[in-house]
Formats: C-alpha cells, sequence, structure tokens
C-alpha cells in the first residue's frame, strides 16, 4: 500500500490539496492506474506450489469470484 500510495501521490506532483484551475499530468495519472491494475491482476493469478491462491484478492476458496475488486482498482 505504502508504494500504491507514493506511487499516486507522485503522479499529482506529490500535491494534497487540488483547486479548479490545478492542472494533473496525465501522463503520470495514466501510468499509475495500469500500474494499480496490474498490481491486481498479479495478487489474482500468483499461486503457491500446490496451485492455492497465495493472496485471497477476490473471494475465498469455494466461493463466487467477486470482480468488483478488480474494477473498483482499475
Amino acid at each position: 500500500m505504502v508504494v500504491l500510495t507514493s506511487m499516486l501521490v507522485t503522479s499529482y506532483n506529490y500535491k494534497m490539496d487540488f483547486y479548479m484551475y490545478d492542472s494533473i499530468d496525465p501522463q503520470g495519472l495514466y501510468n499509475s492506474i495500469r500500474n494499480i491494475k496490474l498490481a491486481a491482476w498479479k495478487l489474482n493469478v500468483i499461486r503457491d506450489a500446490n496451485g492455492e491462491p497465495i493472496i485471497y484478492s477476490f473471494s475465498l476458496s469455494g466461493e463466487q469470484t467477486n470482480r468488483s475488486y478488480d474494477r473498483i482498482a482499475g
């Protein structure tokens, strides 16, 4: 989370307060969104030696997959 947070803060030029006429670097924001989407995908596909997910990022074993987490992250 620290890495994702610092990446987003960097894409906003280290600003925490925004006003109507402030500008945002579109390429930096796009890169951050792409990296977050990649991290969400990686959490979903990484497996241990037994084929079990290392981290249950979308649902527990045996449950229907909840893709809303992926949509929120994207």
